[in-house]
Parts: C-alpha cells; structure tokens; sequence
C-alpha cells in the first residue's frame, strides 16, 4: 500500500464585528442559504462579534473569498492555513 497525501484543504478564517440585531441575522442567513454556505464548518457569536471557519479545497479559495466578499463584505478575513489529511491512505 502506498502512501499518498489526499488533496490539499485549506481552512479559512473570518470575523464579522457588528451588532446582534435583526441585521446580524439576516446576514448569517444569508450567508447559509448562499453557495459559500455549505463551506461553512464553524460558526459562533462572542456579543457583537461573528466568527466563521470555511472548509474549502484550495482551487476553491479565490471563489470562497469573492463570495464572501459579495455576501458578507464588512466580514475580514483573518488567517488561511492549511488543512492536509496526512493520515488517509488511498488503495492502488
């Protein structure tokens, strides 16, 4: 059996600072029901700020940053760092 890495993985890092109000929750639903919503791996509120992890294969990461972009523009974005699955072993 041969040792292979899977596919690279990067998780992506953001945070929206704002207030939780009725706007705040239509942001996050909006976030969720468009396509950037089904990279969503993590989600959680601190008070008036949102924090959100993205799970993404790294030739999607240019559409994961625009997107977020688009949907959620006072989001900043705050560390990318990758996310390899050193442990998979594939069959040949």
């Amino acid at each position: 059996m041969e040792r292979v890495l899977s596919p690279q993985r990067v998780l992506v890092s953001a945070v929206v600072h704002g207030a939780h109000d009725d706007a705040a929750r239509e942001r996050m639903r909006r976030l969720f029901h468009s396509p950037l919503g089904v990279y969503v791996s993590h989600a959680s509120r601190d008070h008036a700020e949102l924090s959100l992890e993205f799970d993404v294969a790294c030739e999607d990461l240019a559409f994961t940053i625009r997107t977020l972009r688009q949907v959620l523009p006072e989001a900043a974005i705050e560390e990318v760092r990758p996310r390899v699955f050193g442990q998979r072993l594939i069959r040949r």
